[in-house]
Formats: C-alpha cells, structure tokens, sequence
C-alpha cells in the first residue's frame, strides 16, 4: 500500500510524508488544513485486509484508545472510512520510539525512572476504563521532544475480563509450546507476552505487567531477559517455570531495582504486583532511594512488596527483536 505525497483524505488531511508501517497498516504524517496542525494517520487497505477480523480489530483499536484521556496516551481525534481505506487520525508526535532510545542508551537514572512512572500511569488509566493493552513492546512507545512518553497502539486491546484459574502449569509440554509456530494460535508480538498469554488463558490487568516487566528489563539493562534466537525458543523461555534472574541492572540505578523488576516478571500471575498502582508505588521508592543515595542520606524507604523468595535460574539476555 502506497499512498502519495499531497493526497487529501476528509476534505482535511493532506498527506506529508509516511512514517511507519505494522500489521495492521501503515501510518503517515498529514497536515490538518482545517486546525493547521500535524497529524499521524494510520490506513488500513481493504483490499489487502478483506476479512471482517481486520476490520474489527481496526475498529476496536480506534475505540479502545478513544475512551482514554491520559496525557500519556496517544489522543484519537477521529476514525473515518472510504471505498479502499479505513483510517485513525491521531495526534502526531514528535521524537524518538522507546526502542531507538534504549539501542542509544541515551537515558540518565532520572529520566529512566520518570519514563517508567509515565508508562506505569498510562496503562494504571487504561487498566481503571477496563482496557488492558495486550501488545506492550518498545516499538509501542514514542518519547517526544520533551522527554514524555506516549503509549500507542491499542491493536490488539481488549477489555479486561475476570481471571478464571489458572492451567495447571506442571502440565505445559513442548507439545503445547509447538502450537505458537501456527499464524493464528497467539496474537500479539511473542518476546513481549505473559506466560498465561501464550497459553491463550483468560487474561487480566496482570499480563500488562509481565509485557511491561519485560519493556522495563530492556530500558533498565540494555538487555532482553529471555535470550533467544527464535520465536519458539523465546516462548519456550518465557513458559519455563523457572523465575528470571535479573542481572546487568545499570549500576546508577538503586539495587532495588532489580527486586522489582524480578516481580514484575513473575512467571505466575498471583505473585506480580497485582495492579499499576502498586507499581507506580515501587518506582516512586526507587526514585526516594535514588535521591537519598545521590545526596548522602542514610534512610531507604520503605518498598511497598518485598523481594521474591524463589531461587533465580539464569538465562543469557540480548534484545530480541520483535516481528
């Protein structure tokens, strides 16, 4: 699909220039003739995406993000369609992803933490309208020119529905794992999914967790925690039962860094912090600590979840790339 320079959509929309692509379709920035400002349109060809599932998750991308109003949020102005194009007219923004940030390690311990507090708000306000993201990952984060983060992407969200229990995790093969290799068994990007994700259970507020767990991990090491070369081998990473050890955590960051992150990537829901606001609770002790240890003090506030018990097995860590 290819859409040219100068075309106008909605008697309004004058196409400036195409800026990324996805599954879904492909976004461009436009000019808005009408309030003469710029914004990102993102298309999805009918032609090329007939099926009615497409155009459903195109649609419940635009009303997911619709009913969030979060100054970390990407804001959805409006969704329209023609013959061949159904399309999202969203604010545009200006910067850098989160994943070019992270190859640049262009972050200092401040603006880490305040990043991840950003986030951690974002989907704490997605979470409280019952929407839970499903495809958290670098790539879904944009950091403008003044340092904000902005969570895009509602894709594959869907509403939070109530957690029924949990699979008996003694009872996953690699048979089981072998089902992630077909197109349609997962949906979503597979280094970033929770455990209970991948074994397509019924999901709550706590697989944004784990997939932000993972984001963190990258943002504070550098690194992926599950090391891999395929997309099998990553999920079969990501299902083993043995908790992650967290290693590498950049030395200007507080030790206790690497007791949440170790939480947050529990591989058994029950034991990750069982909200956002429990996390935005963690990182504001680490930004406490952070200060006191700057300054010389001697007091560590107090975290609001103790270190996890379990014995940690380590894995070799890289970035994985996401398909």
């Amino acid at each position: 699909m290819s859409i040219e320079v100068g075309t106008v959509y909605g008697g309004r929309y004058e196409i400036r220039a195409r800026i990324g692509s996805g599954g879904m379709g492909e976004v461009y920035k436009a000019e808005d003739r009408v309030l003469q400002r710029a914004v990102a349109i993102k298309f999805i060809d009918k032609r090329k995406h007939p099926s009615e599932t497409a155009a459903k998750r195109f649609l419940r991308e635009a009303r997911s993000a619709s009913r969030l109003n979060h100054p970390n949020i990407v804001v959805i102005h409006e969704i329209t369609e023609t013959e061949e194009h159904a399309y999202i007219v969203m604010e545009f923004v200006s910067g850098k992803s989160l994943r070019e940030h992270i190859r640049a390690q262009s972050f200092t311990p401040d603006v880490l933490l305040d990043l991840a507090a950003q986030l951690a708000d974002a989907l704490a306000e997605a979470h409280a309208h019952g929407v839970i993201h499903r495809d958290l990952k670098p790539e879904n984060i944009l950091v403008n020119e003044r340092g904000h983060a902005k969570l895009l992407d509602f894709g594959l969200a869907r509403d939070i529905e109530r957690a029924r229990p949990l699979a008996d995790e003694a009872a996953m093969t690699a048979a089981a794992v072998e089902t992630l290799t077909g197109a349609s068994a997962v949906v979503g990007t597979i280094p970033y999914m929770s455990p209970e994700q991948l074994r397509k259970e019924t999901l709550d507020a706590r697989t944004d967790i784990f997939s932000y767990g993972i984001v963190l991990h990258e943002m504070f090491t550098g690194r992926h925690p599950f090391w891999a070369t395929s997309s099998f081998e990553i999920a079969a990473a990501i299902l083993a039962p043995a908790p992650v050890a967290v290693s590498d955590v950049d030395p200007r960051l507080p030790p206790s860094a690497a007791t949440l992150l170790a939480r947050l990537l529990e591989k058994g829901r029950e034991r990750r912090p069982s909200s956002f606001a429990q996390v935005r609770e963690a990182l504001h002790a680490l930004k406490g600590e952070l200060r006191f240890g700057s300054s010389g003090g001697d007091a560590t506030p107090t975290r609001p979840f103790p270190p996890s018990t379990q014995d940690a097995a380590a894995a070799e860590t890289a970035v994985a790339t996401s398909q």
